[in-house]
């Protein structure tokens, strides 16, 4: 059998496999996080209108639903037509979203990080000269960015319907009324035991009975009226901007891996090598 030869390359003709490792793994993390930021009016504006659209779901799909007054069944009905209106929006209207996300939406200093990475990393895997030394400028680039973030950065708004959610705290001292186990498992029993009464309490406004056929009818009960304010309140609450959190506040320890990550990408391209012969 014959077997092909590898084919040699003169020495220098690549920059060694080290470097040309990180500049790789910074054009993927380039890519990653413009196709996060981008296709959020493709996937995660999907995500958001689908996990609204099953409330409405719930409470059109239940027993209960029929006996609400018919003006409310209309406005839920209506709601729920807006937002599977919103799934079939055309595609160059996502398009444009993208584009706004990634050139106005999100910080400029993410933009010119995006922008200075992707054409230093390039630079470099083509030996520009000069281009290992303004590697220096992503840390300084990643520096501006969390400092700006820790400055002008916004809390990501919560969704209307979490006010309506109880604490841990609420559900055991006042509805479970016993200390939690020790045992994860068990915890989880407690802790639906205590949510239950929660609904039946709190939503159907009825007392617990001690028939387990029947509280399953109370929890059913409650579940839709609980499921119904989430809608009501979701519908009462639209935000203003589907994308107000692309210049959220992140965490101190993420922003210093940004800049740590860069740190160490500047220092491995300007770091002194043998040179190597790449296959």
């Amino acid at each position: 059998m014959f077997t092909k030869k590898k084919k040699e390359f003169p020495a220098g003709t690549f920059i060694p496999t080290p470097q040309r490792t990180l500049a790789i793994i910074q054009l993927c993390l380039i890519f990653t996080l413009a196709s996060l930021l981008g296709g959020y009016p493709f996937m995660g504006e999907l995500f958001a209108i689908k996990s609204k659209s099953a409330l409405y779901t719930y409470v059109m799909g239940s027993p209960e639903y029929a006996s609400l007054p018919q003006q409310k069944q209309s406005e839920i009905k209506a709601a729920y037509d807006t937002l599977q209106e919103q799934t079939s929006r055309p595609f160059l209207s996502k398009m444009g979203d993208s584009i706004r996300i990634l050139f106005f939406d999100i910080s400029p200093f993410a933009l010119a990080w995006m922008v200075f990475a992707l054409a230093i990393s390039l630079m470099i895997l083509l030996k520009v000269e000069g281009a290992r030394r303004a590697a220096w400028l992503l840390p300084v680039i990643a520096a501006a960015y969390g400092i700006d973030n820790m400055m002008n950065g916004t809390a990501l708004p919560e969704r209307a319907d979490s006010v309506l959610f109880p604490s841990e705290s609420v559900i055991v001292d006042n509805y479970l009324r016993e200390p939690l186990d020790g045992d994860i498992f068990k915890q989880r029993d407690q802790l639906m035991r205590g949510w239950n009464l929660y609904l039946v309490k709190e939503w159907a406004k009825e007392t617990p009975s001690a028939d387990t056929q029947e509280m399953t009818k109370q929890v059913e009960k409650g579940t839709f009226a609980f499921t119904l304010a989430r809608a009501e309140k979701i519908r009462d609450n639209e935000e203003t901007t589907p994308y107000s959190g692309m210049r959220q506040k992140e965490a101190l320890l993420l922003l210093l891996l940004y800049v740590g990550w860069n740190l160490y990408f500047a220092w491995m391209m300007n770091r002194r090598q043998k040179t190597s012969i790449a296959l």
